[in-house]
């Protein structure tokens, strides 16, 4: 089964052991970097041929054009939600309280 360009820029980036935050800081993306490299990783978004390029050199990866490319254009958006996750709504709002909003 092939993998999104997100799947594959993940796992290159955990097997590096960096956290979305430092790669964000390493690629100078500014203080919601990290939201934007996790929405690529998720298959939320798809970067483009640049964006992955400049991830992979942040990360310090060999790779091939050629099959980085054929990855971009076999890459889908993956809109689905999680059926799994727990949403607790007290949660959320003791997050507010804790901050005093």
């Amino acid at each position: 089964m092939k993998k999104n360009i997100g799947e594959i820029l993940s796992e290159f980036r955990i097997s590096k052991f960096l956290s979305l935050r430092d790669l964000s800081e390493k690629m100078n993306l500014g203080n919601e970097g990290h939201v934007y490299l996790s929405d690529i990783e998720c298959s939320r978004i798809i970067p483009s041929k640049d964006e992955v390029i400049s991830i992979l050199e942040a990360l310090n990866v060999n790779y091939n054009l050629n099959e980085i490319i054929d990855i971009l254009e076999h890459s889908k958006i993956d809109n689905s939600i999680d059926e799994d996750a727990d949403y607790y709504e007290e949660t959320y709002f003791k997050t507010f309280e804790k901050f005093g909003r």
